[in-house]
């Protein structure tokens, strides 16, 4: 069996599936802007009305397209994240904002009226907008689109309201005078874009709810059925990456000085904050168990990134444990890069992801000697080979670890 047909079953995340659909959502909608901010180019080229406008709207399809190709790039190489959705969203707002009046310039700003801004395709492109974003099943984002381009309608209507050569007609056949707007055209427009952005976002909500319980649903069976009269079928996988792991520094004698309620209030807090700035870096992180933290990263460059971001949350992590009266707690991080065999360990109870062999335990040792070292963060020289020699790194000395013959090298960042 290949690594791609075991990882997905080895995937601790329940929103595996939602993922997936935003990541292919989040191309589909880049696509699209890509295809409309080509599109709106070409049409200016053909009809500018003067260099200096050609100049800006080049220059902002410029701008619109390098954003376009650098998150999917990022999305390529780090996941997706929110933020991607979110400079898009921005980039679609700006495009629907600026095409009627591109339009508009594009027929002549002198020749035509204000009235003209109502006449163009700006209701299909912003329903189309609304139904790629949709894909994605997140309910806020076509809510926004639709919500958008109604205020845009309504800009629109007041704008031309104000222009003495508009005529105004109750009638549909004024469509077809260039100085007449639609009343009647421009309310319907107004309310088809907030009920299609209400629909539209409850429409996403309901999908992707659906899907969360259905992958929920797929997981409880799988681990009720985990195998008849004990037997069990489970499956592992090797990788090669970096493991990171984290514990709380005398975590022991620290306990003794607590009550109960002190020692969970710990090492929630503990997991809390360490796994939120464990979040940006795509690292397949355990199920806590304990004092201690251990994820797997596909490249030693996300790891010591993760890394360091726990180290800049050990200030807020101690803040939140003033709120419970504990003292200040120091974190020890180290990386060992190598070999990780990685699997589900199942039972009746049911299935938790695992790692064995020797990188997660070296990684565990090099953890330990941040206490002897007086450092927060140590890491291996597989891991400074593998980061190259772009990064900036410090030797701390060689090093004995428990259950290994050799002494080890180890740094830190410098």
């Amino acid at each position: 069996m290949s690594q791609a047909d075991l990882l997905p079953k080895i995937d601790t995340n329940s929103l595996s599936a939602i993922n997936q659909k935003e990541t292919s959502g989040f191309y589909a909608i880049s696509a699209a802007r890509v295809f409309l901010v080509l599109a709106v180019l070409i049409l200016n080229i053909f009809t500018y009305q003067s260099v200096k406008e050609l100049y800006i709207v080049c220059s902002a399809s410029a701008v619109l397209l390098a954003l376009a190709v650098f998150t999917m790039v990022s999305v390529k190489q780090k996941g997706i994240s929110d933020w991607h959705f979110y400079a898009g969203l921005a980039c679609d707002l700006a495009i629907l904002a600026a095409l009627p009046f591109l339009w508009y310039y594009a027929a002549g700003w002198k020749s035509l009226p204000a009235a003209y801004l109502t006449k163009t395709m700006f209701n299909f492109v912003w329903l189309l907008d609304i139904f790629l974003y949709i894909i994605p099943l997140k309910p806020a984002l076509p809510a926004i689109v639709g919500l958008f381009a109604a205020a845009v309608h309504a800009g629109l209507f007041l704008y031309t309201y104000t222009d003495s050569r508009t005529q105004f007609s109750m009638s549909l056949l004024g469509l077809t005078s260039s100085n007449t707007v639609v009343v009647s055209f421009q309310a319907v427009a107004i309310l088809c874009a907030v009920f299609t952005a209400c629909i539209s976002a409850y429409v996403a909500y309901i999908a992707r709810a659906s899907l969360i319980n259905q992958q929920l649903a797929e997981e409880e069976k799988q681990s009720e059925n985990w195998g008849k009269n004990g037997e069990i079928n489970a499956q592992g996988t090797t990788r090669t990456g970096a493991v990171l792991y984290a514990d709380i520094r005398s975590y022991g004698e620290l306990c003794k000085n607590l009550n109960a309620n002190q020692i969970f209030n710990l090492l929630s807090v503990f997991h809390q904050v360490m796994n939120g700035a464990l979040s940006d870096y795509n690292g397949i992180v355990l199920p806590p168990s304990g004092d201690f933290l251990s994820c797997f990263f596909e490249n030693s460059s996300n790891a010591i990134g993760a890394a360091l971001a726990m180290g800049e949350h050990s200030a807020e992590l101690n803040l939140r444990l003033a709120e419970h009266h504990i003292p200040n707690v120091k974190i020890d991080i180290g990386v060992h890069y190598g070999d990780v065999d990685m699997g589900l360990i199942i039972c009746q109870q049911g299935q938790s992801m695992a790692f064995a062999g020797d990188c997660p335990s070296v990684a565990e040792r090099v953890a330990s000697a941040c206490k002897t070292t007086e450092q927060s963060l140590l890491f291996t020289g597989s891991v400074k080979n593998s980061l190259g020699e772009n990064f900036s790194c410090k030797p701390v000395g060689y090093c004995k670890l428990k259950g290994l013959e050799d002494r080890l090298e180890l740094y830190t960042a410098s």
